[in-house]
């Protein structure tokens, strides 16, 4: 509400005041007509330059990353310094004598000299207008008060800095081609010794080594002989293992021997029973070995000289068991017919023993020699000489192997140190020409900028001779009517301000700080009292039918008993008290 009434009572304001407001805009305006008409005129001439920083990689990419659009705006913004530095202006000025001008002379002031005066009227903007706001080029403009002056000034101050940019370009090209020539000759020095450095590498290794991608011939001869070597060590503990279990049998067989050594029969007491289980230990391998052995003992079996002493051999044992076989049936006749204990029976047991000890005596004369020697007491020495053997000879031959690998680790390792060296050496020179090609790149472009200025500086449009600025109609017209039209407004608000007179019901109720009842507005002054009685549908009647509707109770009541009537204007009489 409080906006709406103070927006309400500006726009009362301007209605009450506007004939004060046009009349302040029309002096304003007349002024600026009048400011038009004698201020002094200004010109100026405009240049425009294109800078950029010639890129031989451009060329190739045909395209800007974000970091090298940033720096051609750093770039913009350097030569925009270079152009208004006292500097350039100054050897501008000098160079052309513009510095006595008279145009410029009559603007100098006591802290203001020619080139302050230059500088400060230097307008430089950068990009182009519309949709080549982002162009690397600069505008340049100079502002002044006659149009052949202006455009000679500017004419010498972008020819001083155009001047300025080729000197500093040439000194700084010659340095950087100097100093990268250089470096140039350092790395090339470099990577000759790197190179000569790997070719006496290569000569003094090894026959085997050929370079980048050759197989390590000791390294994988020593594999092969680490891999024989456990192959070794497996079979050693193979036959350690089946030693250790036929020498604890034989222990056992021997001891079962010395316990039935008193038996009569002893086949039947288990002997033939522990030699299969003797015979049972010898492995698949070891029995052709056997095999050769007994063969070889079948063939001594089968000579002459024992052929022909068999018949008498065999003869032999056939009588002694013939003897042997009469007395023990003699035994057992005479043992069923007259008892154990009978002396005869003595008798005989005794010769039964007599005899039995003599074919003991006699059976390595008449038994076959391989018989003798092929029982399984023998075989099971031969397989324990077998396995001895087999392990002194692994033995041997591991303790070969031993030395073999260790000299064939030593040359693998030999041979990885010029592998490693190697490579090393080729990563240098490696390294050394991606440094000399880096830096014959850099003065390729270098030579390329120096050919092609280094920077683009082109002069796209010259100056002109100076075109008129101010004043201008249009711009004094516009500027008149805005400045008579705050004023007018300042005006208006102050004049009212001042005036004591009440425009509103409100204001008359705020200042008497009593309720207002009604508000009668103007009566027809020729009607009198019969407008109210004629008219009784009218504004005014309606204002005092609802003055009686609030008043009629309280006067009834006798609440009410004067009633103030007056006007807001002092011309209208005085109030009446009813």
């Amino acid at each position: 509400m409080t906006s709406n009434s103070e927006t309400l009572n500006i726009i009362e304001i301007v209605r009450r005041q506007f004939w004060l407001i046009v009349a302040a805009v029309n002096v304003s305006l007349a002024g600026a007509v009048l400011y038009w008409a004698h201020a002094p005129v200004w010109y100026e001439s405009r240049a425009k330059i294109l800078v950029s920083q010639r890129d031989p990689g451009l060329a190739t990419s045909g395209q800007q990353s974000g970091g090298e659009v940033v720096l051609n705006e750093d770039i913009l913004a350097n030569h925009m310094e270079i152009v208004s530095s006292r500097r350039i202006v100054e050897a501008a000025l000098t160079s052309s004598g513009l510095d006595s001008l008279p145009s410029i002379v009559s603007q100098l002031r006591d802290d203001v000299d020619a080139v302050d005066y230059v500088i400060e009227h230097l307008k430089l903007t950068r990009g182009g207008d519309g949709s080549a706001r982002d162009a690397r080029s600069l505008q340049v403009a100079f502002q002044h008060l006659d149009p052949e002056d202006s455009q000679a000034v500017l004419e010498a101050v972008v020819s001083e800095y155009q001047s300025f940019l080729g000197a500093q370009l040439q000194s700084a090209m010659s340095s950087a081609d100097l100093l990268i020539r250089e470096v140039q000759a350092d790395v090339e020095a470099e990577l000759k010794e790197a190179e000569q450095e790997y070719v006496e590498t290569r000569v003094n290794a090894p026959v085997l080594f050929q370079g980048e991608g050759s197989s390590n011939v000791y390294f994988d001869r020593f594999r092969r002989l680490n891999e024989e070597l456990l192959d070794l060590q497996s079979q050693e503990s193979g036959i350690r293992i089946r030693l250790e279990k036929v020498q604890a049998a034989l222990q056992e067989y021997e001891k079962r021997k010395t316990q039935t050594a008193g038996s009569q029969d002893p086949v039947k007491e288990g002997f033939a029973e522990g030699e299969l289980d003797l015979l049972a230990l010898i492995d698949s391998d070891s029995l052709e070995r056997l095999g050769m052995f007994a063969g070889l003992q079948i063939g001594q079996a089968r000579s002459a000289e024992f052929q022909a002493s068999q018949p008498i051999r065999l003869e032999e044992a056939r009588a002694q068991y013939t003897t042997l076989l009469n007395l023990r049936s003699q035994e057992q006749r005479l043992r069923s017919d007259f008892g154990a204990e009978h002396p005869d029976v003595v008798r005989l047991q005794k010769e039964i023993a007599l005899v039995e000890k003599f074919i003991d005596e006699n059976a390595k004369e008449t038994a076959v020699p391989w018989e003798q020697q092929l029982g399984p007491e023998a075989l099971i020495a031969a397989y324990v000489g077998f396995l001895k053997h087999d392990l002194a000879s692994l033995d041997d031959k591991k303790r070969e192997l031993v030395v073999l690998a260790e000299d064939a680790e030593k040359q693998a390792k030999l041979l990885v140190e010029y592998e490693l060296k190697d490579e090393m050496l080729r990563s240098k020179i490696d390294r050394q020409q991606a440094l000399f090609d880096g830096i014959v790149e850099q003065l390729r472009n270098l030579n390329l900028a120096s050919g092609m200025s280094g920077y683009v500086h082109e002069l796209l449009e010259a100056p002109q001779l100076g075109e008129k600025i101010w004043p201008s109609l249009p711009l004094c017209g516009v500027a008149g009517i805005m400045l008579g039209i705050i004023g007018g407004l300042v005006l208006a608000v102050a004049n009212d301000s001042l005036d004591p007179r009440f425009r509103s019901p409100n204001e008359f109720e705020n200042v008497i700080q009593l309720p207002l009842l009604a508000n009668v507005g103007q009566l027809n002054r020729n009607r009198g009292i019969q407008s109210l009685v004629s008219h009784s549908r009218s504004m005014e009647g309606e204002v005092f039918r609802s003055l009686r509707t609030v008043l009629i109770q309280k006067v009834r009541a006798g609440e009410i008993r004067t009633l103030g009537i007056t006007s807001p204007l002092s011309q209208d009489g005085k109030s009446t008290v009813l």
